[in-house]
């Protein structure tokens, strides 16, 4: 469909899904196309589009993903894209955009994926993306950015792509979060950058170092001196401290545990000789059980029971899968202890039990599970299956989800945990597909009868989650992510981006009445 894109298209006024992707479409975007307040989704990728992108475009307030890339657009973003409050997606890269970044961006709260790659966006990246804390995927690579990295990106919890290859960045790379998983191809092409040996980026030197050094042989002495008696002062202070048998420094526990040995001795005394008192649940290859390490810190021990004969490889599997990944809705793996006939995980106390507790517990437990509370426990669960399925180093498949495997901490934020019999995949997937589970099967969603009777009765908000959807759009997801063919199952990054879009316009129908 080569030629310009029909101006009658933005007379369509209830238009919601617009895809003109790949069909040589040339010319301007019609100024009509500002019209189209009910679109949600747009992609005109692929294509010779050419001109300016129109401003009216960014003030689309119930665009979800919109999709501009590999075009000729010219010209600078506008300045105001707050317009764009409900967006998860937008990628406007590979055009030949100039100016800088638009610093409104930082005010997408739902944004989750940006990418504005080889274009030719200059200046520094904007601090106000600090704000986005939902991004997962950034990618600014083949601009001419300058400036330093800004060190909150390392403090984004979600993102776990991003790339800032080939622009003219420069300083110290900052370290953790996303940082500490990056491979050279997302800061290459940036001669300034420093601080990262791993990468085979150069230390970062000190400017002043070579104006101070004709200082050194005078200093250098009494610099010698100084730590000498610092030294000596530091050991006299610690000795008459371990002679009183007390030790005030004070350290994270968390951190503390993961750079020390928990002998066996230590858990057999803080679960009381693993005392049936002290357990907190049991699982497929052992036992949970609660205790308080001497540092006073509040674990979970799982002990598997070595007679299993699969009991190791969980272990060795389990081991594997928490060692790298880092997530805020998977438990966190804080030490081991094994020997020839024990092993052990150190995991993350949760003191708010599980989602089975909650669902088949006490009635008023089960009341604090509104129907909102229920879509937040879905999106964490989510999120850290994306996070498992498309973001970690390599494919994990959990094979073993279900509401005892997911807890809550103390702020009711769900973890996924027990990985025992998790498979690593490789990139050829259908090595493990003969061993995967199949769904049983399902129970159609055109009766209420399928509802958890707690959220219909006695709520002031049942008839909204009936009467607008909200429900039937919850069991259609289901439904599609239990389907027996892997074709028409949904990606887990498209059911977090479709969860979050159910929760904001629930929020959004809930503030109203």
């Amino acid at each position: 469909m080569p030629g310009p894109i029909p101006t009658q298209m933005g007379m369509l006024r209830s238009l919601e899904r617009l895809f003109l992707q790949a069909n040589k479409l040339s010319g301007s975007i019609p100024r009509n196309f500002g019209n189209l307040s009910w679109l949600e989704s747009l992609d005109l990728s692929y294509n010779q589009l050419s001109s300016t992108i129109p401003t009216s475009f960014f003030h689309l307030d119930k665009l979800i993903t919109l999709d501009l890339s590999h075009n000729s657009f010219t010209g600078e973003v506008p300045v105001d894209v707050t317009g764009l409050r409900q967006t998860y997606q937008i990628d406007i890269s590979s055009n030949l955009l100039i100016g800088s970044i638009p610093k409104t961006f930082g005010q997408l709260s739902m944004l989750t994926y940006l990418n504005l790659s080889h274009n030719s966006f200059k200046g520094s990246i904007p601090v106000q993306l600090e704000k986005v804390k939902s991004l997962a995927s950034l990618d600014l690579s083949f601009n001419n950015l300058s400036g330093t990295i800004p060190m909150f990106l390392a403090n984004l919890t979600y993102l776990n792509t991003l790339n800032l290859s080939f622009n003219r960045l420069e300083g110290q790379i900052p370290e953790g979060g996303v940082f500490s998983n990056l491979t050279l191809k997302s800061l290459v092409g940036n001669p300034g950058l420093c601080g990262a040996p791993r990468l085979r980026f150069p230390p970062c030197l000190d400017r002043n170092r070579s104006s101070k050094s004709h200082l050194l042989p005078f200093l250098l002495p009494t610099l010698i001196l100084a730590f000498g008696a610092i030294a000596i002062y530091v050991y006299l202070w610690f000795r008459k401290k371990l002679k009183k048998g007390k030790d005030n420094v004070s350290v994270d526990p968390t951190d503390a545990i993961g750079h020390q040995i928990v002998s066996y001795h230590e858990l057999v005394r803080v679960t009381n000789n693993f005392h049936d008192e002290n357990i907190l649940g049991s699982g497929s290859f052992g036992k949970v059980f609660k205790g308080q390490l001497s540092s006073g810190l509040v674990v979970a021990i799982k002990v598997l029971d070595m007679q299993l004969e699969q009991a190791i490889q969980s272990f060795d599997a389990e081991c594997r899968v928490l060692r790298m990944a880092r997530h805020r809705n998977l438990i966190r793996i804080l030490n081991t202890c094994s020997n020839l006939d024990f092993r052990a995980l150190v995991l993350q106390y949760m003191p708010n039990g599980s989602l089975e507790m909650l669902l088949h517990g006490s009635q008023s437990t089960t009341t604090r599970l509104g129907f909102l509370e229920r879509l937040g426990i879905m999106l964490d669960v989510s999120m850290a299956m994306s996070y498992l399925h498309h973001e970690h180093y390599e494919l994990i498949l959990h094979r073993d989800l279900k509401p005892s495997n997911v807890l809550f901490d103390e702020d009711m934020t769900a973890h996924v945990a027990d990985f025992g019999i998790a498979k690593l995949v490789l990139d050829d997937n259908s090595m493990i597909s003969a061993s995967m589970p199949r769904t049983i099967g399902y129970m159609a969603p055109e009766l209420v009868k399928v509802v958890d009777g707690q959220l219909l009765h006695g709520s002031s908000l049942s008839s909204c989650i009936l009467d607008d959807g909200f429900l039937a759009s919850i069991f259609e997801l289901g439904l599609i992510c239990s389907s027996d063919s892997p074709d028409q199952r949904m990606t887990m990054h498209d059911v977090v981006v479709t969860l979050k879009k159910v929760k904001a316009e629930y929020t959004k129908q809930t503030t109203k009445t």
